[in-house]
């Protein structure tokens, strides 16, 4: 009895993965698959998608280094470091030594000379300045990244920054993705969870039953916890629009707060807590 089981759980795992693996199939035979088939979608629940801007990707000049950087991305810190400067566009040695006591000595000194290495920043004297001077957020190419994250490591398409018309809650939404051939949405927010407000948690919510997605994540990119302020409005929000919520907490700083809708930090890489969420669909679909 005990070997029939294990045969039937490994059937059950092989059945995911190849559920997982097809949608990657359908993406190599046809390029825009991706985009057709989740615009296609969204279309089937009555909403008007359009197509996204060009996005406004921060990236080494040389693309020698493309891997090396992608890489890098999955640093936290390095993330925060060159987020700030780009923000800042000019700066001084003044600024650098307020980015060490803000994220520590250690990471600065560690990820300065790469981003100058990339040409992301150059230096003119005595200043710091940004070879990207029109761009002012990192939003961008932190989808970017996540996107690849998706693809490369999981298998599963997505396509991000897309525009939807006529929501009130606002019509530009960071990430769609392919999970077993459903229609997912991931947001993400940069900010301090103390500085992300109860509206913009709210419209999440309210996104989430508007779009009605398999599996709906809120990625805050911040190590603090997010119990206090996000997770205890989401208790509220959710019961308010009569959506159960269950504080199933996976890891720290990882929580599933609902069927199908899971909220973490970057205390762990973006790759490991999204393992987490399909560790915990394969176990619904067991049960």
């Amino acid at each position: 009895m005990e070997n029939i089981e294990k045969k039937l759980k490994k059937i059950e795992i092989d059945l995911y993965n190849l559920k997982l693996n097809f949608s990657k199939i359908l993406s190599i035979l046809d390029k825009n698959f991706n985009k057709e088939i989740i615009l296609s979608l969204l279309k089937e629940r009555g909403l008007k998608p359009v197509e996204s801007d060009e996005m406004k990707l921060i990236l080494p000049k040389d693309d020698r280094f493309l891997d090396e950087y992608f890489e890098l991305l999955g640093s936290y810190y390095f993330r925060r470091v060159l987020s700030d400067m780009i923000k800042k566009k000019e700066f001084d040695e003044n600024f650098v030594d307020k980015l060490k006591e803000k994220w520590g000595e250690k990471a600065v000194k560690k990820y300065l000379p790469y981003i100058m290495k990339y040409e992301i920043i150059i230096k003119k004297y005595d200043r710091y300045i940004s070879n990207y001077y029109d761009i002012d957020n990192f939003g961008d190419t932190l989808e970017w990244y996540i996107v690849k994250i998706l693809l490369n490591e999981f298998s599963i398409p997505s396509i991000s920054n897309v525009k939807i018309k006529g929501l009130s809650t606002g019509g530009d939404f960071d990430i769609f993705f392919l999970l077993l051939g459903k229609l997912s949405y991931l947001e993400i927010k940069s900010s301090p969870p103390n500085n992300i407000s109860i509206e913009e948690i709210e419209n999440f919510i309210k996104r989430v039953d508007t779009i009605n997605p398999s599996v709906s994540i809120l990625f805050i990119d911040t190590t603090l916890n997010i119990k206090r302020n996000i997770i205890d409005n989401m208790k509220f929000l959710l019961k308010r629009v009569n959506r159960e919520f269950s504080e199933q907490v996976i890891r720290n700083g990882f929580y599933k707060v609902s069927k199908g809708i899971y909220v973490f930090n970057s205390k762990r890489s973006f790759k490991i807590s999204f393992n987490y969420v399909l560790d915990d669909l394969i176990k619904e679909e067991r049960y």
